[in-house]
């Protein structure tokens, strides 16, 4: 009968559907539960998580950052290369500390993310490490250098090493100025009150009205 052929038809149409989504579906990786999204392969979990990266000045002796790095592979479960690199700067400090105790000399540069920032050790081979910005170096330096004279030969260098520093990197470093303080401005406003010009008697006498009785 034409209505059984057209319902046969139809189921077989049904049947070729389901087994067509069965076998498409096969193919699809697992799904992700509701409410949770997978993001593995995307996202990988980033393993490092350095933060402070120490690279070597300009002029700090080849030879004397080799044995920093040697010291550093010791501690550390994989190569230093030409940087050292720690979780903080807490733990750079300690590193330091213990190279300039030993009588290393070196003047090294914080990285982030690849970008230089202001952040220094030195030690000059008085066993002892100083950490901080620029200028707060360049102080320790000069007061150093007041206390121990002597060791302008050890010192200087390094002081003019800072200059070119900041000098290669103005947008980093701000230029010396002076600061202007609320005594420096006190001072400039009395210079200008004292040195402003009071009219002599005669001229004052010029200056005043006649009056004709």
């Amino acid at each position: 009968m034409p209505g059984d052929e057209e319902k046969k038809k139809a189921n077989k149409e049904k049947e070729d559907l389901e087994a067509a989504n069965k076998d498409q579906n096969a193919k699809l990786p697992p799904s992700t539960p509701m409410g949770t999204t997978n993001t593995t392969k995307r996202f990988p979990k980033e393993e490092n998580t350095e933060t402070a990266v120490f690279v070597p000045t300009k002029r700090m002796p080849s030879e004397e950052w080799k044995l920093i790095v040697a010291a550093y592979n010791k501690l550390s479960n994989k190569p230093g290369n030409e940087e050292v690199s720690f979780a903080n700067d807490e733990d750079a400090k300690k590193f330091f500390d213990t190279q300039a105790g030993e009588g290393r000399v070196f003047f090294a540069q914080k990285h982030f993310k690849g970008e230089a920032v202001d952040k220094f050790v030195i030690a000059y081979g008085d066993g002892q490490c100083r950490m901080g910005s620029l200028e707060e170096i360049e102080n320790i330096l000069k007061e150093d250098l007041k206390k121990t004279p002597g060791d302008m030969d050890k010192i200087q260098p390094y002081l003019d090493q800072i200059k070119e520093i900041r000098a290669s990197s103005p947008k980093l470093f701000k230029p010396e100025e002076k600061q202007t303080t609320i005594a420096d401005t006190r001072a400039t406003m009395k210079e200008l009150r004292e040195g402003e010009k009071e009219p002599s008697p005669s001229e004052e006498k010029k200056s005043s009205p006649s009056f004709v009785k």
